[in-house]
């Protein structure tokens, strides 16, 4: 079985302050996935203290399916049984007992980070600010066009090797044809004027 965990990010509307965007993540053993993000419970909660304080947390688990379906961006791990084991049943627990959410220190970035931290995987961050779901959306392209730029120079350098072998391999041959290539040396000759 192939084991994945992809996270997701969705910038969310950048002209309205109720879709800031999500991170999330979801888990496959190959046939089944598992969606999980962190959210505040209340939005209202949010608007109202959650600015400055900790509000109560609620963890999603419909968020590819229903909530998100058409993320800016996303990034796929390969994860081992025991990883994804642990992380499936890490998340479970997130769903029955949530933690707090806040907006400055705890928020859907922070759990997503939390959670694959736990397991080893460390999300990538370069640019942009790491705590927003538009910047782990910026992080999770660049690390794509990252990857797509070194199977492309990984292409192109075996192309240019299988090259450079042909031009080897040709000039070799040439060479050792060259090599053994013997003058023409006519045993008959004939006597036309005689002397």
């Amino acid at each position: 079985m192939t084991y994945t965990v992809t996270v997701y990010a969705d910038a969310g509307s950048l002209s309205s302050f109720l879709l800031p965007g999500h991170v999330f993540y979801v888990l496959s053993d190959g046939t089944n996935s598992y969606s999980y993000g962190l959210y505040p419970a209340s939005r209202t909660d949010l608007m109202l203290n959650g600015v400055f304080n900790p509000v109560g947390g609620q963890v999603s688990t419909t968020d590819f399916q229903q909530d998100h379906p058409d993320p800016t961006a996303s990034r796929s791990y390969d994860i081992t049984q025991e990883q994804f084991d642990s992380l499936k049943g890490s998340s479970d627990a997130m769903v029955s007992n949530p933690p707090l959410y806040d907006l400055n220190d705890h928020s859907c970035v922070d759990f997503v980070r939390g959670m694959l931290r736990g397991i080893g995987i460390d999300v990538e961050h370069s640019v942009g600010n790491p705590n927003t779901p538009v910047g782990v959306a910026l992080d999770i392209t660049i690390a794509n066009i990252a990857d797509r730029l070194r199977q492309v120079g990984d292409l192109f350098s075996g192309i240019a090797a299988n090259f450079i072998d042909g031009i080897s391999n040709w000039v070799s041959d040439f060479y050792t044809r060259a090599q053994r290539w013997v003058q023409r040396r006519d045993p008959l000759t004939f006597d036309l004027d005689g002397d």
